[in-house]
């Protein structure tokens, strides 16, 4: 606590120390006093399973990291094929939504006429006259 702290400076600037060489001096002359503490609520057992579980993924991974086994390059490369593969299909899909959004703009409708030019392709014909 902030004012606790403030306490223990001006006693220590009182005692021309600073506030770990006070704590030194009372550690060294046996005036320390320890109060006990109120205990804290018991913790959710499934919250304790979990931080359990969490730690134990520490672990296997510090270990893998420790271990200086080369990684799993196929698993890798599966994973950043998958990951390419998802950005590939978000840009398609933003791109869609891009040609939608200029197609749905407030501009007039097209005619059935201008519809049908853009639709199909008209070539001349190749016959001999």
């Amino acid at each position: 606590m902030p004012s606790e702290f403030a306490r223990l400076q001006a006693e220590a600037a009182q005692a021309g120390a600073s506030v770990s060489g006070l704590a030194e001096r009372y550690i060294t002359r046996g005036t320390v006093r320890v109060e006990a503490s109120r205990m804290p609520a018991p913790l959710d057992p499934a919250l304790i399973a979990e931080l359990k579980r969490i730690g134990n993924n520490l672990n296997q991974i510090a270990h893998a990291l420790n271990s200086n086994l080369p990684p799993d390059t196929l698993s890798t490369a599966d994973n950043l094929r998958d990951l390419i593969h998802i950005l590939m299909r978000d840009e398609l899909l933003l791109q869609r939504l891009r040609d939608a959004k200029e197609k749905c703009d407030d501009s007039a409708p097209a005619s059935p006429r201008q519809e049908f030019q853009r639709v199909v392709s008209v070539r001349p014909s190749r016959s001999q006259g």
